[in-house]
């Protein structure tokens, strides 16, 4: 009777710790890992709880490619990829999704033909931050949806990079809400990137 009392006593605290460690090895499993990416001369890392929705050429425009990546919380990376002889300077881009933007967003969020939310077109700013492996000179777009009465306020941020064989416009957006807990994400995609021959 002694025996037995003293192997059940030993057998529970094993059972906590087996079932401890399937806890633990679930929380590893559930957290995202680091991913490459590397294609015609464009290279990054990114979390696997991030997507590449989009690596295409656009539309019309054959020796242009979109890369769009979207990271939770709606967060959004664009990465276009233009000719090196290409004029568009980076604000004229800028301008261009800000021209664009508000009619796309109030069109996503409609129910059939019923408009619920409304964008506003917002203020731009100059902006510095660490883009493919160094400090770089960009623009920052404040902008405000309204859905449903409910205000939010947006980010969007824009850089250039310049290489051999492209020059790519990069454009990172997210809700205000939601920009601490994508930082560490969108700063992986933002810092690692890389283009050939980049200037």
């Amino acid at each position: 009777m002694a025996y037995r009392m003293q192997n059940s006593q030993c057998r529970l605290p094993l059972a906590i710790l087996v079932a401890g460690a399937v806890v633990l090895a679930g929380v590893a499993c559930s957290r995202p890992v680091v991913k490459q990416y590397e294609k015609d001369g464009v290279r990054f890392s990114y979390y696997s709880n991030w997507l590449i929705a989009k690596d295409a050429p656009i539309d019309g425009h054959p020796d242009m490619r979109s890369i769009q990546l979207q990271g939770p919380s709606h967060a959004v990376i664009s990465l276009i990829c233009e000719p090196s002889s290409s004029p568009q300077t980076l604000e004229q881009f800028a301008d261009g999704v800000a021209a664009r933007r508000g009619a796309a967003i109030e069109r996503k969020l409609s129910l059939g033909d019923i408009k619920t939310a409304q964008v506003t077109r917002g203020s731009s700013h100059p902006a510095t931050g660490k883009i493919a492996g160094r400090a770089r000179q960009g623009i920052m777009q404040q902008f405000s949806v309204e859905l449903l009465g409910q205000q939010m306020p947006h980010h969007s941020w824009f850089y250039l990079v310049e290489g051999a064989r492209c020059k790519m416009m990069i454009m990172y957006q997210i809700a205000d809400t939601n920009a601490a807990e994508m930082q560490e994400g969108s700063n992986l995609i933002l810092q690692t990137l890389a283009i050939e021959g980049e200037a």
